[in-house]
């Protein structure tokens, strides 16, 4: 069996939620970064026909409403990452541990057990596949033609 992956996206409906957090995770703090330095030089420019007591003023200003920014727009949205982040691995990582009680207990009672998960969760195909091995297996019926070799 060739365990050597051709395509970058395997299961799109999965990968594409993680490549959507990481994306946006780079993206808000970006505009919001954007938009505060934007509108700080259009400050500073609008000061430069002024003094210069004015100008170092509008410097001072703008280092400090920077400087704030960064203080807490940083953190917060490292916390909105670290949250996302747990939602969706718990999606992926909650299935997993979840496929290996199910089959540990069908192992153990080697009787029919339905697998299925939340809504939410991945793997929802993995799971009506093994239902339907163990319906073929534990309950000696026909296999599907796409279980057979």
């Amino acid at each position: 069996m060739n365990t050597k992956r051709t395509r970058f996206v395997v299961t799109p409906k999965v990968q594409y939620k993680i490549i959507f957090v990481v994306c946006l995770s780079f993206i808000i703090p970006a505009i919001f970064l954007g938009i505060s330095v934007l509108y700080n030089f259009k400050y500073i420019e609008g000061l430069l026909t002024g003094p210069i007591d004015l100008l170092e003023a509008a410097i001072e200003d703008t280092i400090a409403a920077a400087t704030m920014v960064l203080c807490l727009g940083i953190p917060a949205m490292i916390g909105l990452i670290i949250l996302w982040t747990i939602l969706i691995t718990n999606r992926i990582a909650g299935p997993i541990y979840r496929l290996e009680k199910e089959l540990d207990e069908i192992i153990a009672t080697r009787q029919y057990r339905e697998i299925s998960f939340r809504k939410d969760d991945a793997f929802h195909s993995l799971a009506e596949k093994i239902n339907t091995l163990q319906k073929g297996v534990l309950l000696k019926q026909e296999l599907p033609s796409e279980f057979k070799g």
